[in-house]
């Protein structure tokens, strides 16, 4: 994975202030007292003397909770390029204006000495927390055939956490994960606000993790386009949804 650090703090600065500029989203990485990794949304808003002002963090994970001078890392996209940079939680609940009607409470994070540019993620992904729950149908494929679905096969449901052109995440009962190990391939269904035909797709298992004290798993699964059947206008659709998402989460955060 290549790197390139920025070194000079008027470079850094200036394009913190650009990502600001355009309320850009951000994926906030950070460790509990457990010892336990956690990943939040957040969106930069704001930059102001030292202080990088983003909104309250979303999670996927409800007891997850910020602490002053707590460590983070911070994976956003300026200018189409993807970022990283190292700081920390300078205040956890603050209040920022966003324009003369509306105030919003948020963080506000260290401006940092150094930022880096990474190859990170190939695609953008999209938090579905605004949403009723967006249930996920799990179908394990044919012995030997990973392309083909059984009509007996076994089925199970988990639910989803985010989604993007690339693949999803999903949280799935711990008793559940030996059927979700690393390189399994399966096939998932899910349905998504604003389309109307269900979507099914098949995934391949990237990685997973307990959470919510380990009675539940996260899955990352990456959607596979090596099939003989088209793919390409089911993520089109994904890719819809997650634009829209995006409007969607603008306009609300700039109405009065």
């Amino acid at each position: 994975m290549g790197t390139r650090t920025a070194q000079a703090s008027s470079v850094v600065r200036d394009m913190i202030d650009r990502a600001c500029a355009h309320d850009t989203p951000a994926e906030l990485h950070f460790a509990d007292s457990s010892n336990e990794d956690h990943i939040a949304r957040i969106r930069l808003i704001k930059l102001e003397d030292n202080e990088i002002y983003a909104d309250a963090p979303l999670s996927a994970d409800s007891k997850t909770s910020l602490s002053k001078h707590q460590a983070v890392t911070v994976h956003t996209m300026i200018e189409g390029s993807r970022y990283a940079f190292c700081t920390r939680v300078e205040r956890v609940f603050t209040k920022v204006d966003l324009n003369a009607h509306k105030r919003i409470t948020a963080i506000t994070l260290a401006l940092p000495n150094n930022i880096a540019q990474r190859q990170r993620r190939q695609f953008f992904r999209v938090s579905v927390a605004g949403h009723a729950d967006i249930h996920v149908a799990f179908c394990a494929t044919a012995g030997g055939q990973p392309d083909c679905c059984p009509i007996d096969a076994e089925r199970f449901r988990g639910r989803m956490v985010n989604i993007s052109a690339g693949g999803l995440c999903a949280i799935v009962p711990t008793s559940q994960r030996r059927r979700f190990r690393t390189g399994e391939r399966l096939f998932v269904e899910f349905a998504l606000p604003g389309i109307d035909e269900p979507l099914r797709l098949s995934v391949e298992v990237r990685h997973s993790r307990k959470v919510h004290e380990n009675t539940d798993t996260l899955l990352g699964l990456r959607f596979r386009t090596d099939l003989a059947w088209p793919v390409k206008p089911l993520i089109q659709e994904i890719t819809r949804f997650i634009t829209n998402e995006e409007r969607r989460h603008l306009r609300r955060r700039r109405e009065p």
